[in-house]
Formats: C-alpha cells, structure tokens, sequence
C-alpha cells in the first residue's frame, strides 16, 4: 500500500524556496549596486627560463603522463593572476581571494615582453597582487598551483605581491613582475588554509619587559640519502629570531625584534629539543623564525637556510610560531623544523 502525500509541506516548502530566492536576488542586486573598479597592468619577466631543471629536462614526458598540459620551459604558457586580501605563503594558497584572471597562451619568450591584464569590478580596499607563469608541467597539484620550473613573484626568502590600493577609482600601471623561478613542489590540501577563529587580544604597552622562553624541536626524519646528498645531521649553529611579522608583501621575513644565536645545536636525535630564552621584550604580537645551518653556509651578516638545513614549514609555507606577550612571561609553543631545505635562497 503506498503512503498518500500531503500537498502543504509541498507547499510551505515551494514558499520557503521562493522566499530564500526573493532573499538572494535582494542581496545579489544590492552587490552588483556596490560601484567596483578595474585594476590593470602589464605582466612582465626578468628571470630566463631554467632548461636545466630536472623538471624541465623531462616536461615532455612528465606532460604526456600527468596530463596537466605541454609546458616546456620556455616562457610560453597560460598565466595566473589573482587579487587577495593578504600575501600567500610559498604555497599558492589563495586566502580571502578577492578576484583572479588566467591569460591563456601568454608569450613572455622575448626578453622585453609583456602581456595585458585586467581585473573588474573590484571594490574598494587594500589587496595584493600576485601570480605566476605556468612554464613546467606540474605533478602534485592542478595546473593553477606555482611548481618547480614556474616563473613566479618571489622576494628574499618568501613569495613577493605588489599592494594596490583601490579608493574611488580604477587603477592602472601595475608591474606584475615574474623574477624567479620556482624551484621546489609542494602538495595542496583543502585545509591548508584555514584559520584559526580565536581573535588576537587588544594588546597595551605598560612600559615592561617579559621574557619568551622558546623550544626547538626536530619533527623531520633525517634520512641516509639527506645525509649523502646534503650532508644533513641535525647538528649545526642555530639561527632564530623574533620578528613583527611572519613574512611581508614583499616576501622577507618582518622586522627584527631580537634575535639568538648559538654556535652549535644537536638535534641529531628524531624528537630532539633545545629550550632558550629571548632578551626581555614589551607587550606585543610577535613571531619565532629560524633554522639550524646544517652544512655551516649562513653567516649572521647572512643568516639564510640553505640546501640540507633544518626549516619549519606551515601550511605548505614559511612556518613560525606565533608569540602573545601581554602582561606576563611567556613559553611559546615549540618551534618545528620539520623540512630539510632543498633548494638555496641565493639561487632564488
């Protein structure tokens, strides 16, 4: 025996879906009413293409296999541009994506060549700017994701945006600049850019200093091949810092607070930690950055990661922990060096 229907849920249901109809039409009319403006520029190379890459040397095949396209290493290939509320990290990650544009087939073999952009309808605000070329076939991500062998924005040490600021009217003449050439692959995630939703607290400087004790872990596994390869053992003198900022726009690392250095550090042993503390700092929102110069090649005039030294990275970026001083003496969260470096800064 089949059960009999009543009409009215189908009703109330129909209203329902008309009302949140009604709804969305009300808020898309009051969205599009919202005057946005355009935001162009030219993109631009100043770095030569890598032939010499493995990924390059072998884009041809890797290409037919992964099926993400035909790109050879040579300035030619689709570009991806996008407007965001903050700079990404090393990832690509798009946080707070405002608007993005993709130039397919853009030419940038000739040395002094540029192609066109345009973003539209873009509201008032401050954004950053920032993108690549796809000019290497990938292998871990889709095609929109900067891998090894992509030209991309990168500056000193982290991926590098232009700021734009939009207030009344269309802005013109920016220089999306492609300066490196991205020299590693990391996989995405869906998670990788969450964020956490507890607020930082209202921070007063009351005129005293407090002290940050620190711990330094090894979470990453040194293998034979690290140890052949690079040279990695976990030992080697331990550059960290406290910083403003994590990375800047402009891809380095944010302004010097205080810093320590210590001449040799052990953390041969998988899980090995070192605990120290900061100078006395004032109340503020600070950020642990640093690394253990595992083949000896920083200097402190230089103090950079290089090939085989221990790294922290989070959410496929630059890592750091993060530090709240507020009234008290604090013991920050561990510091991870989770990543041994594969590439060198200087070559960047």
């Amino acid at each position: 025996m089949g059960i009999r229907r009543s009409r009215f849920p189908s009703l109330c249901w129909a209203a329902f879906v008309l009302l949140l109809i009604g709804c969305a039409g009300k808020d898309e009319q009051e969205e599009n009413a919202r005057p946005g403006y355009t935001v162009s520029g030219s993109v631009t190379r100043s770095v030569a293409p890598d032939p010499g890459l493995w990924m390059c040397k072998l884009a041809p095949l890797i290409g037919l296999i992964s099926g993400f396209g035909p790109e050879r290493c040579d300035a030619r290939g689709d570009v991806y541009l996008q407007l965001m509320t903050e700079c990404p990290a090393l990832s690509g990650c798009l946080p707070d994506l405002v608007a993005e544009v993709t130039i397919p087939d853009a030419d940038l073999s000739a040395q002094d060549a540029s192609v066109p952009f345009a973003f539209s309808n873009v509201p008032d605000g401050t954004y950053f700017l920032s993108g690549f070329l796809d000019d290497a076939p990938n292998i871990l991500n889709p095609a929109n994701i900067a891998e090894t062998g992509d030209l991309v924005m990168f500056g000193l040490s982290a991926p590098r945006c232009e700021k734009v600021t939009i207030s009344g009217g269309d802005v013109s003449g920016l220089r999306a600049e492609l300066d490196s050439v991205m020299p590693f692959a990391l996989p995405m995630t869906d998670g990788s850019c969450q964020k956490p939703d507890d607020k930082d607290p209202e921070i007063v400087d009351d005129g005293n200093l407090y002290t940050v004790t620190a711990t330094v872990i090894r979470s990453v596994k040194i293998t034979l091949l690290d140890r052949i390869l690079f040279g990695t053992d976990g030992i080697g003198p331990l550059y960290i810092a406290l910083v403003d900022e994590c990375f800047t726009s402009e891809g380095s690392i944010g302004s010097l607070v205080t810093e320590r250095h210590f001449d040799e550090v052990d953390l041969s042993k998988e899980g090995a930690a070192f605990t120290f503390t900061f100078d006395p700092v004032p109340n503020g929102i600070y950020y642990i950055n640093g690394f253990i110069d595992d083949v000896t090649d920083a200097t402190e005039e230089r103090p950079l990661p290089a090939v085989g030294d221990l790294v922290s990275f989070h959410d496929l970026g630059p890592g750091c922990t993060k530090v709240i001083v507020n009234g008290s003496d604090v013991t920050a969260d561990p510091y991870p060096l989770n990543m041994i470096m594969v590439f060198d800064l200087n070559d960047i």
